[in-house]
């Protein structure tokens, strides 16, 4: 197993190069290249645009589940604080029977006081 060499610059080729005579003349045409080139550039443009197809599948996704958090999260809001605002009203309603029963426990201690008195 070979090693990696550190001096070896980056933009060098890891594979060795082809050799000339594998390459047939004709691929050799500027025709041929550019047709080649042209390929390549396509190929990048539908790659290009199925990643940024993926991409706008995905935000669309996590706008759709961030909505829907949102929502539930203020759904739980709206339960939370109308629960909070049944029991104030509950202890609302408990403190003022407890006025009521003091008012009216002072008012019969009041008129016993009254009837003894001669």
């Amino acid at each position: 197993m070979q090693g990696i060499d550190p001096t070896r610059r980056f933009e060098e080729p890891l594979l060795p190069p082809a050799r000339e005579a594998s390459v047939p003349k004709a691929e050799k045409t500027e025709e041929n290249i550019a047709e080649r080139l042209r390929e390549a550039l396509e190929s990048l443009d539908h790659t290009r645009n199925d990643m940024m197809d993926r991409h706008h599948e995905l935000v669309a996704r996590s706008q759709k589940l961030n909505l829907q958090r949102l929502r539930k999260k203020l759904a739980e809001q709206r339960i939370r604080q109308a629960e909070e605002r049944e029991d104030l009203l509950q202890e609302q309603a408990l403190v003022e029977r407890l006025n009521a029963r003091s008012r009216l426990e002072a008012d019969a201690l009041r008129r016993s006081g009254r009837d003894r008195t001669p």
